[in-house]
Parts: structure tokens; C-alpha cells; sequence
């Protein structure tokens, strides 16, 4: 979720953000696909209490490609 006050998508990772996308006169659509597989074990080690997954998380620990 993005705090528009500090321009971060998030507490967990503050990443400061001041993109901007903007769209013509029609229907725009704007898709964004970020595809992470990872071992059963590391997203079993990364998952908060509410059950999502701590998906940055396994990419900053597991650097091998094999691992994600």
C-alpha cells in the first residue's frame, strides 16, 4: 500500500517513490507482473501471522536463482 505522505509503498520496506503514471483520453490499463517462485521452505519461513508472504524478504535472503 503506498503512504502518499512519504511517498513509501510500504512500513516494512520504505522505498521512496515519486513516479507517475498518467493515461490518455480512453481506458488505460496499466499491468504490472512480478513473477517470484520460491523452495516450499523458504516461503514457509517467510510468511507473516496473517499468512502473506514476505516476498521481498526471500529475494534480499536468497541471492542464488535457484533458491527463487
Amino acid at each position: 500500500m503506498i503512504n502518499y505522505a512519504t511517498k513509501t509503498l510500504n512500513t516494512d520496506y520504505p522505498i521512496k517513490a515519486n513516479d507517475v503514471l498518467t493515461g490518455g483520453a480512453g481506458v488505460d490499463i496499466f499491468r504490472f507482473i512480478t513473477l517470484i517462485i520460491a523452495k516450499s521452505k523458504f516461503v514457509k519461513n517467510n510468511k507473516k501471522s496473517d499468512g502473506d508472504i514476505k516476498w521481498m524478504d526471500i529475494t534480499l535472503k536468497y541471492i542464488y536463482i535457484h533458491d527463487h
